[in-house]
């Protein structure tokens, strides 16, 4: 896959960082020569100085060939404007880093994906999602979202006495009203066991699901002996932009 970064700062090499270990093309584009010499030096990318937003310097990048364009510079303004040129100079998927949160909550007013923006990542709504995920989740080791939500695979240690624990799989899914989530592997004493209908499951696993949003809670009640109280009041110290946004996700739970 070829993928240009726009921007070679801590976000961009890190992420060309990630992207490299997966064998991807990858061509970093920056002003500052110390940063592209860096990039180069340590990681297999392909350096282009130049602006951005220049016309010239993303031909210079093919980004007509691009199947992944992430605009990551340290200037929102830049940021939004490289990745709709991109789009348009035939970029087939285009990430833009925003700090403005209106850009997340105003799309009546202006929807960057109608410019031709794919995605929108906030470093501010990250924070917040996470720290909404530690005070919902305190029982889930591990957690990916996929689609924005709609379907997480979490890990979960399994409770000695809780309603798992000894329980096959076939017969946990039938306390359940309807099927909201599936076990998809167990690591028991450092071995890990593709789990079938009639595997057990038993005090002191560590067992990974997929599930729906509705079955995550079932997941964390049904792992745990002691009853899980949930947070009724939360304080949010601090009015930054993390602090409003978690504010923000707290209330609509």
């Amino acid at each position: 896959m070829k993928v240009i970064i726009a921007g070679a700062g801590d976000v961009g090499f890190h992420l060309a960082k990630l992207l490299a270990y997966e064998e991807h093309e990858i061509s970093i584009i920056d002003l500052a020569e110390d940063k592209l010499n860096y990039a180069s030096k340590h990681l297999d990318v392909i350096t282009i100085k130049g602006s951005s937003t220049s016309f010239e310097v993303l031909e210079q990048a093919n980004v007509n060939k691009a199947d992944l364009f992430i605009a990551v510079t340290q200037s929102e303004e830049t940021n939004i404007s490289t990745a709709i040129i991109a789009k348009h100079l035939g970029a087939k998927k285009t990430i833009a880093r925003v700090q403005n949160m209106e850009f997340l909550f105003r799309k009546d007013k202006l929807n960057l994906y109608d410019l031709g923006i794919d995605e929108i990542i906030s470093p501010e709504s990250l924070a917040a999602r996470e720290i909404k995920r530690l005070l919902r989740e305190v029982a889930i080791t591990d957690s990916f979202d996929f689609d924005n939500g709609k379907l997480s695979l979490i890990g979960v240690n399994i409770d000695e006495g809780s309603e798992f624990d000894g329980k096959t799989l076939v017969e946990a899914s039938r306390m359940l009203d309807k099927h909201v989530f599936n076990t998809v592997a167990i690591l028991r004493n450092n071995k890990t066991i593709i789990p079938h209908g009639y595997t057990k499951y038993q005090a002191n696993d560590h067992a990974y699901f997929v599930a729906l949003p509705e079955g995550v809670e079932k997941i964390i009640s049904m792992a745990s002996k002691e009853k899980r109280h949930e947070l009724k009041r939360v304080m949010v110290l601090g009015g930054s932009k993390v602090g409003i946004h978690a504010a923000r996700r707290l209330s609509k739970r």
